[in-house]
């Protein structure tokens, strides 16, 4: 270049072949030391092009003759070194092939000789049904026919440029694609044959694209002369010789959309903009608008038509991760369908198409949150039911972060073996206070959760669901940057819950549990009973047009508790120690003694029925009075016996005001929240230690058991849940319940089946 003072296409050609004639004669001289009869071939004897320097067209039967009389003359029993990539001109100066020119002269030297195979050794381990960067589930094919492979070469794949099959699917020779540090492997068979009995899909990625486009506003018909803009558009691309990925017209070609690259913008633009100057100026046309970057996403198959569904997994699978499609093509092939997302939407549109295809399970990434005995639950029912997940319900939860009280968030994208969660929670959980301070953090993210960027690479993750059971109630911020991202909410958190702003989902269950951008679930009916089905069920009512008139529940389970065992004879102070020392109580134990637990599971339950009510509105009789609570010294090291110490002052009272009456009118103590919606939308809830009869709907609960009634005008005489509504296991197996939800909607199948 020194010499020539000038750097043209056909100098670039010549430096670069130097590379490749050096290459060969060193591999064959080496080959030689080793005991192997090797001779280097320079493939400009033979191979002749076009001169498009620098992406040369191969002159296929000049160079198959020439081939053939070079060959004759090759020693027998001797091994070829063929260079790679280059070749000359009829003229003799020398081209070169492009991308993936090596491959190229490959399959033409196998093509031309008709070989029995050509083999290609590359870094993988062969042909994957994804990029393996972006996708660490993608697996490679065993088997695939030219068609194919040359419609994944069009579409974006990076291991072999489309020339590479031409040679191929003209002779009907074969090739293996195979792991270089695994010669041996299976790796994948290429033939003129197709496949048989399998429907795997390979997924692609064109990236760095811009998508333009231009519409009229006058529609014409059919039999106009005048050329439409469409065709205009097309002419003067391909005038510039701008590559054009993807081209979409509408009706009579009045509209169109033009894929290119991103580098190609500018000129593109400028170029459709002076073609169409005369329409833009009188406003027949609008203005040319574009969008970069872009990627244009394709699946492809052999007879993509035949598997099933496909349209619904490509765009379903993007629409349940909130991915925006801005364009949609499909040709005449029925190999290949492509869309265009924007290019920050890549790699998770990639993951969650790709699945949608290749994967016979789904796998959820979930951040668990909390450090308590429901967190520990949940990993240990994960742990047990495991297999039942994977054979029953085809789905993987894979927990990639949680926090605890002895160490920070942890984030890892592998994920963490089930043993090593219950390890680290049980040692947290022993450290764990009785009297938990909530936090006062005004930061977007509580102390303890994941960071805006660990929830960045959680978003880019197949199924990202947060599973909070922390009682953190701060958390409005938290859950508005998951769903922000189209991060999925599970929680157990009523405290949460009823402080969100009403707009942050559509709360009512007569709709549905999905946020209003629909990008993420937002499930929370394990905050109302745990496991018990209450918020299914009201759904359920008023899908059918029914009315709820009121709800009469007792849903502190704890409380139910202490009230059973007083109606058996036990004291006050003597059934809140038992209570205690189960576990069933909140980790600050006043807020069920006081309502305040049960205050926000009505609140919750009122937003579920699409009705709003503040915490304030609710009118509460604490079980236990604050006055008496205020004779207990509160601290972070109080323990159970000094509490039972603090509340033996107050059972006599408590037995005289609660327990003989009930006994006498053959009635029961139960903390009791009602809820009269008769004159909705106004909404009237009272919370208060009341003594019931037989037809009430808690009366028959026994030990911690909740129970709820809801009468509607088809239900006069209540219906009545009752069952286990509290403790850890019960409210893990509600969350579960809720993440199976979720995984049960995206791939269209309903968890009840």
């Amino acid at each position: 270049m020194s010499l020539l003072q000038e750097q043209t296409a056909a100098a670039t050609d010549t430096v670069l072949s130097f590379g490749e004639q050096l290459s060969a004669e060193i591999i064959a001289r080496i080959l030689t030391g080793a005991g192997v009869d090797a001779f280097c071939v320079d493939a400009r004897e033979w191979l002749l092009t076009d001169d498009f320097h620098g992406s040369a067209n191969v002159l296929f039967n000049e160079s198959k003759v020439k081939l053939l009389e070079q060959s004759t003359l090759w020693r027998p029993d001797s091994l070829p070194v063929i260079t790679g990539s280059i070749g000359c001109t009829q003229k003799g100066r020398t081209t070169t092939l492009g991308r993936n020119g090596a491959d190229y002269t490959s399959t033409l030297v196998g093509a031309l000789l008709s070989a029995d195979y050509v083999v290609i050794h590359t870094d993988i381990a062969g042909v994957m049904t994804a990029d393996p960067n972006i996708v660490d589930r993608a697996v490679p094919l065993s088997h695939m026919n030219h068609y194919e492979a040359l419609e994944l070469a069009v579409y974006g794949t990076r291991m072999f440029h489309a020339r590479t099959m031409v040679p191929l699917i003209k002779s009907d020779v074969p090739m293996f694609i195979r792991n270089m540090m695994d010669p041996n492997g299976r790796g994948t068979y290429i033939s003129a044959a197709g496949r048989t009995g399998t429907h795997e899909t390979c997924t692609t990625s064109l990236e760095y694209l811009a998508i333009i486009e231009a519409r009229t506003r006058i529609l014409q018909d059919g039999s106009s002369q005048q050329e439409n803009i469409g065709a205009r558009v097309t002419k003067v691309l391909e005038a510039l010789k701008i590559p054009v990925w993807l081209s979409i017209r509408g009706a009579h070609g009045q509209a169109i959309s033009v894929v290119v690259p991103v580098e190609k913008e500018s000129q593109a633009c400028a170029a459709i903009n002076t073609e169409l100057s005369a329409e833009i100026a009188s406003h027949e046309v609008d203005s040319v608008n574009s969008e970069f970057p872009v990627t244009m996403l394709s699946v492809v198959a052999e007879d993509l038509s035949k598997v099933p569904n496909h349209r619904t997994k490509v765009f379903g699978s993007l629409a349940d991760a909130g991915i925006k499609v801005l364009a949609i093509g499909q040709g005449t092939s029925p190999r290949s369908l492509s869309c265009v997302v924007r290019g920050i939407d890549t790699k998770v549109a990639v993951r969650r198409v790709h699945d949608a295809f290749n994967v016979d399970y789904l796998v959820t990434n979930v951040v668990l949150l909390g450090c308590n005995h429901i967190a520990l639950d949940v990993v240990r029912q994960l742990q047990k039911q495991q297999e039942l997940y994977r054979s029953q319900h085809k789905v993987r939860v894979n927990i990639v972060g949680f926090n605890s009280n002895c160490y920070d968030f942890v984030y890892d994208p592998k994920g963490f073996g089930y043993e090593e969660l219950v390890s680290r929670l049980e040692d947290s959980k022993s450290k764990n206070a009785m009297i938990s301070t909530s936090s006062t953090s005004e930061s977007i993210l509580y102390a303890g959760a994941p960071s805006l960027e660990q929830l960045n690479q959680l978003q880019e993750l197949s199924i990202p669901i947060v599973l909070d059971c922390s009682g953190q109630g701060c958390t409005q911020d938290l859950y508005s940057a998951c769903i922000d991202r189209g991060i999925h909410i599970v929680t157990s958190n009523a405290r949460s819950v009823c402080r969100l702003p009403s707009t942050s989902s559509r709360e009512s269950v007569a709709v549905t549990t999905r946020t209003m951008a629909g990008r993420a679930f937002f499930m929370y009916t394990s905050t109302i009973g745990a496991s018990l089905p209450i918020i299914d069920t009201l759904g359920n009512i008023l899908r059918t047009g029914d009315r709820i008139l009121g709800i009469d529940t007792s849903l502190s389970g704890s409380m139910n508790f202490v009230a059973n065992e007083v109606m058996k004879g036990k004291k006050l102070s003597e059934a809140v120690g038992e209570v205690l020392c189960r576990g069933y109580c909140e980790r600050d134990p006043r807020e069920d003694f006081t309502g305040t637990d049960m205050v926000a599971k009505v609140v919750v339950l009122a937003r579920a029925l699409g009705v709003h009510i503040h915490a304030s509105e609710v009118r509460v009789e604490p079980f236990i009075p604050h006055s008496v609570l205020g004779t207990i010294a509160w601290s972070h090291d109080v323990d159970v016996g000094d509490i039972v110490i603090g509340l033996e002052a107050y059972d006599e009272e408590f037995q005289k005001k609660f327990y003989m009456p009930a006994v006498s009118e053959g009635k029961r103590l139960h903390y009791v929240a009602s809820i009269d919606l008769a004159e909705s939308p106004t909404i009237q809830a009272t919370i208060r230690p009341l003594l019931v009869g037989e037809a009430h709907p808690v009366f028959y609960t026994k030990d911690n058991e909740i129970a709820f009634g809801v009468s509607s005008m088809q239900y006069p005489n209540p219906l009545v849940l009752k069952g286990s509504g509290t403790g850890a296991s019960a409210s893990a197996t509600g969350v579960l319940r809720d993440v199976l939800t979720i995984l049960y909607s995206l791939s269209g199948k309903n968890v009840h089946n």
